[in-house]
């Protein structure tokens, strides 16, 4: 019954998707972060559902009628100039047999996320996408924060396998940056029981973040949270969840979640970080030799290269760092193109602010801007100690803030729009009034 279930909302999706192309994004991002055909058990699971929805969603959007504009912002034309960048560096990469099965999965995802900003064109559409986001990740925060709650903390929260999300690292880190768009959803929603539900999400996703185990998604959580303090208009609200929450975990988690956290401070003495190191000395080493295009993707699986450069390590580790991920893979030139990435995203959160702080109909885009600017500090934070620069869901986020002004403008232009008056209705109606009026002899 699963299975026919979850085939119907897939397949069932596909038709829409081609007369809509805008709904195959939302579908996108659903396959992409949820992965509702990995909780089948039959033949769905071998279905190629993502290729299938990225294939409708290009034909619809060719056969779409609507107007389509591509408006480039910085953030747009840098995510663009990183797409080229690492098709660069796969061309020159040590290793080309691991490099060019990474830049396709990376490429499709870029693809993707260029190709839905002419469509959302409105309000509706952008919402529809962020609640596609929230909807998708937070499946797993909510049943991880139960299972955490259930088990006391006896066992660590993890996502999907043989996903990006399958870690518990990585889900903890998709998490927290999930976190500030279901606070966004939350003021956003009028009806008292979605505010609720949302409010719920938020603290069992917090949970979930703490079940995980993850120490790095811990330091980025404790972060972001002083970052939202710090932008948020609702300060007092979150303050006493926050509250609330650290004093409810201090009941619920385990000796051994207090164990593994006190590792934090003493790091000298962890293996697991002296592995970062060693892969971190690797990346640097390798792009002094490499400057402009690193080693290419996934690098780090050639042992023989990564004990050459790093003698004194046992074995070969992966990066564990997005920024010592793009300095060895992809050189110090791809290195200040993702970080290029990263502050125009942060530059246009701001900037959206400014626009939208004094304008009460469009409260909704500064507090999406302030949301936004917080989920890619939490992202910076958690991402130093894991392998995510070319995590798709950071790129979902970084260009919501362009669509956000992408919709205001149009809404600028509907309302400074002239009325549109129908010069052959205007003759038609005086010809009547003509016709009705007596002849006097």
């Amino acid at each position: 019954m699963r299975d026919l279930l979850i085939a119907f909302f897939l397949l069932g999706s596909l038709p829409v998707i081609l007369a809509r192309p805008y709904v195959g994004f939302i579908m996108w991002f659903v396959v992409s972060f949820m992965n509702p055909h990995q909780l089948a058990y039959g033949f769905v699971t071998r279905l190629p559902v993502a290729l299938m929805v990225a294939g409708c969603t290009i034909l619809g959007f060719i056969a779409f009628r609507e107007q389509k504009r591509m408006p480039i912002d910085a953030t747009i034309g840098l995510v663009i100039a990183l797409a080229v960048w690492i098709t660069v560096t796969s061309a020159f990469s040590l290793r080309p047999d691991l490099a060019w099965a990474d830049w396709d999965k990376v490429i499709k995802t870029f693809g993707m996320t260029l190709l839905m900003i002419p469509l959302i064109t409105n309000r509706q559409r952008l919402q529809a996408v962020i609640w596609a986001i929230v909807i998708s990740i937070d499946f797993y925060g909510v049943r991880g924060g139960l299972f955490t709650i259930i088990s006391g903390g006896g066992g660590r929260v993890l996502g999907p396998a043989d996903t990006t999300l399958g870690d518990n690292n990585q889900l903890a880190a998709a998490l927290i940056m999930t976190l500030p768009l279901i606070r966004y959803l939350q003021t956003q929603t009028e009806h008292r029981w979605v505010r609720l539900g949302l409010l719920a999400a938020l603290g069992l996703t917090t949970v979930s973040v703490f079940g995980s185990y993850s120490r790095g998604a811990l330091i980025g959580l404790g972060v972001m949270f002083l970052w939202m303090l710090r932008s948020s208009r609702h300060k007092a609200t979150i303050l006493l969840a926050a509250v609330f929450g650290i004093g409810a975990l201090a009941l619920v988690m385990p000796e051994s979640w207090y164990a593994r956290m006190h590792t934090i401070g003493s790091y000298d003495q962890d293996q697991s970080t002296e592995g970062r190191f060693d892969a971190w000395r690797f990346a640097f080493r390798l792009a002094l030799d490499r400057p402009l295009v690193g080693g290419g993707f996934h690098i780090y699986a050639d042992s023989q290269r990564f004990l050459s450069l790093v003698p004194d390590a046992p074995i070969a580790r992966a990066f564990h760092s997005i920024y010592f991920e793009a300095l060895g893979e992809h050189g110090f030139v791809g290195l200040g193109i993702f970080l290029a990435v990263i502050g125009a995203g942060l530059i246009t959160t701001a900037r959206l602010r400014r626009r939208t702080r004094r304008e009460p109909q469009q409260a909704w885009a500064y507090e999406l801007g302030s949301m936004v600017q917080v989920s890619i500090v939490g992202y910076l934070v958690a991402g130093a100690f894991l392998e995510l620069t070319f995590f798709d869901l950071f790129y979902a986020i970084v260009v919501l803030p362009t669509l956000a002004g992408i919709v205001l403008d149009r809404e600028q232009e509907d309302e400074e729009a002239p009325p549109i008056r129908s010069r052959p209705a205007e003759l038609l109606r005086a010809a009547r009034q003509a016709v009705a009026k007596p002849i006097r002899s």
